[in-house]
């Protein structure tokens, strides 16, 4: 027999030893899976007739975790990250109780979402630790060398025994941690190259490889494409509940399945996998709603009650869960697809611009579709059912959110931070960055240039007149966010007193039955055969750097309406110049100009650019 003949022969036996080596009984795992809970511990949403939120509630979704586990040998149970922020639950007790009942319902490991960093790392180990650590916290891509101890509470890996089967799971965060979050001194870094060693770490030791992600559907398969040897990736961040699993195929050719439960308990996912010898194999798929008529675990319902009890004991907080305060004459949505395309704003933005507005009083309101986090619904509403609209943020004076504050924007600003946000807003692989407005109304098109996408705005029925002083409400961080992402200073700033939830809450009281403003006040329009608004453009302009995130250099581009001396400098967040790129007399026009950060640490810059009288600013994040 010849060389080639044999070669052949033995690639053949091979083949058909692996073939029949894959066919052999394969062990099965069950993957148990939730994300994006936020706080909601007890049930939301419409109430039924017993006055209980028709949805969620984890004492429901106990009984769907139990049931699986009980009918299935081999199982994991995962949360794919954001626990933090979204109801009264959070803010009395600051995660320990939800960690500690999800410990007790045997979850197995964590891994961090944004919203875990909303309160700085501090807060993060205290509630680790106060919970007693009862699983693995997980983040691959989280960089504290400078922060010990939260480096030794969260793990880039674990691995677990499973009957025999050994499962590797890592976690990776949203990088939209650094920009909107308060990791410091720890930064989120690219998820890629994370994976790619977390991956090289596990791949000879484990069966199966999982990607606990918080970093959203989209970036998911991103993940999946780009990164050989994950057989699932187990998602949060976007609040997706996917019904059927998405399937992305890696470089090596071998399909990653990636599934996600949606948010608040009101989902629970189960993977089922076939773990062989040269591969894993998804058996099925199963997403349960979560709602009224799902029983309850009679343990964690009264453990439930017993924090709500607590709650309601606290004056800060009062009979938030029982006691009914107002009705709602319709369902308020969030999301934008309520109204045509074009326009931007929503229901319960509306409403709760308009909120901020009449208790202070100003002429206009501001915030962004991202501080808002879900609906109401027809009927009646409690304090609960307000506040987590408005979760974000923390008060320590009242242990509510994000307090209210007054400040002053000439016109002129007033049409450049807008401008600025839509141009954000329309960049960005979420809507988090779009405004939603009270007394303005805004219509623009992006098929102008930078400067010039608005072509017409109005505050109370008036054009904007851009030499007038306008008073503006919103909430703290859009505040102290304008001269960060808009270049924006705010003018006469005043602390009100009163939390979002204050003023949310006793607007919906007064006009109960409240109802939905169905106006358009932020509208794309199709190019029209008009000028752009003037005087925008005539402001300079720094336009989004690129890339952005970066690791070592990255673009600035800038737009100057006349000529004039420029400087562009580089500043770190304490305000320390780091670099100084231009400084001179230009001629009006657009020009970029390359900064090598290949010195500095990892972090969020501000990059500056003046020119005349005008100061704009904007951050920029490297990663290494």
């Amino acid at each position: 027999m010849n060389r080639t003949l044999r070669i052949f022969c033995a690639a053949v036996m091979l083949m058909g030893f692996a073939a029949g080596t894959n066919a052999q009984p394969a062990d099965t795992l069950v993957v148990i899976h939730i994300n994006d809970t936020h706080s909601h511990v007890s049930p939301y949403g419409p109430k039924n007739a017993q006055g209980v939120g028709s949805w969620g509630g984890i004492a429901r979704a106990a009984t769907i975790i139990g049931q699986t586990q009980a009918m299935n040998e081999n199982t994991l149970f995962l949360h794919a990250g954001d626990l933090f922020i979204g109801d009264f639950m959070f803010n009395a007790y600051f995660g320990v109780a939800e960690l500690q009942l999800l410990a007790q319902l045997g979850c197995d490991a964590f891994t961090l979402g944004n919203h875990e960093f909303d309160l700085t790392p501090q807060v993060l180990e205290m509630a680790i630790a106060a919970s007693g650590h009862p699983f693995d916290f997980l983040c691959a891509n989280m960089d504290a060398p400078h922060h010990h101890q939260l480096r030794d509470m969260v793990k880039p890996f674990t691995i677990k025994d499973v009957n025999g089967i050994k499962v590797g799971i890592f976690g990776l965060t949203t990088l939209d941690t650094n920009d909107f979050s308060l990791p410091a001194p720890a930064v989120i870094t690219p998820f890629i190259e994370a994976a790619e060693a977390a991956v090289d770490s596990l791949r000879e030791r484990c069966s199966v490889i999982i990607a606990l992600s918080h970093l959203g559907l989209t970036a998911d398969q991103e993940l999946g494409a780009a990164v050989s040897g994950i057989d699932v990736i187990v998602g949060g961040h976007s609040h997706d509940a996917t019904m059927t699993p998405v399937v992305v195929t890696n470089p090596m050719g071998r399909p990653t399945t990636i599934v996600q439960a949606g948010e608040f308990y009101s989902y629970v996912g189960a993977l089922k996998l076939a773990v062989r010898p040269l591969g894993t194999e998804v058996i099925s798929h199963q997403l349960t709603h979560i709602d009224d008529s799902v029983p309850e675990v009679p343990q964690v319902a009264a453990a439930v009650q017993m924090l709500i009890a607590g709650i309601e004991a606290d004056p800060r907080f009062g009979p938030a869960y029982t006691e009914v305060i107002a009705e709602a004459g319709e369902d308020f949505t969030r999301e934008f697809d309520h109204y045509s395309d074009g326009c931007k704003d929503t229901q319960l933005g509306n409403l709760v611009a308009d909120a901020f507005r009449d208790t202070t009083q100003t002429d206009v309101a501001l915030t962004v579709w991202g501080f808002i986090s879900q609906g109401l619904w027809a009927g009646a509403l409690t304090g609960a059912d307000i506040f987590q609209t408005v979760p974000y943020g923390y008060d320590e004076a009242s242990g509510l959110d994000y307090p209210l504050v007054t400040f002053e924007l000439t016109g002129l600003d007033l049409i450049t931070g807008l401008e600025v946000a839509l141009e954000a807003a329309e960049g960005a692989s979420m809507n988090d960055l779009w405004p939603q407005v009270s007394n303005i109304k805004v219509k623009y098109h992006p098929a102008n240039g930078v400067g010039q996408w608005i072509w017409s705005a109005e505050v109370g029925g008036a054009p904007i007149d851009f030499g007038v002083t306008y008073t503006v409400t919103a909430n703290l961080a859009v505040a102290t966010l304008l001269p960060v992402i808009a270049g924006v200073q705010p003018q006469n700033v005043q602390m009100t007193g009163i939390t979002e939830y204050e003023a949310l809450r006793g607007y919906i009281m007064e006009h109960s039955p409240v109802m939905p403003d169905t106006v358009c006040r932020i509208e794309q329009v199709m190019p029209l055969a008009v000028a752009s608004l003037t005087g925008v453009a005539d402001r300079a302009l720094l336009i989004r750097n690129e890339p952005n995130p970066f690791k070592h250099a990255t673009g600035l581009s800038y737009a100057l309406p006349t000529d004039g001396t420029v400087r562009l400098e580089v500043f770190t967040l304490a305000g320390h110049r780091v670099a100084t790129l231009v400084d001179e007399w230009q001629p009006a026009g657009t020009r970029s100009v390359e900064w090598d950060a290949g010195h500095l640490p990892s972090g969020i810059y501000i990059q500056r650019l003046q020119c005349g009288d005008r100061v704009v600013s904007r951050p920029m994040t490297l990663l290494r």
